[in-house]
């Protein structure tokens, strides 16, 4: 898995931003067709939950988007993984599901 960050320098540790890669990666063991991470960590000065956390990836062809605001970096990346993982494990469980196949019969 290709993982991108977008940030400005030094507004996040490394050691966050590690942990950030640890636990998209955890997600990537989960399923292993998510290809790419987009993280996009950013201030926004107007609002007093200024930390924005957006992470998009990129599974099965198409993209999975989730933006969330909080007090820190940290705690809003925390609640975009809980809604990214809650989305993988619902594919995950769709994917498991049998197929219904409908037959008919027709007499001629």
């Amino acid at each position: 898995m290709h993982i991108d960050f977008h940030i400005k320098h030094g507004i996040v540790s490394d050691a966050s931003l590690q942990q950030m890669r640890d636990r998209l990666l955890t997600l990537h063991r989960k399923d292993r067709e998510i290809a790419k991470a987009n993280v996009v960590l950013r201030e926004e000065m107007a609002d007093p939950l200024g930390r924005v956390c957006e992470v998009e990836l990129l599974i099965y062809g198409s993209s999975i988007y989730v933006h969330r605001q909080a007090w820190s970096y940290d705690c809003a990346f925390r609640e975009v993984m809980e809604m990214l993982t809650e989305t993988i494990d619902a594919q995950l469980r769709k994917q498991k599901e049998p197929r219904v196949l409908n037959v008919t019969t027709v007499r001629v």
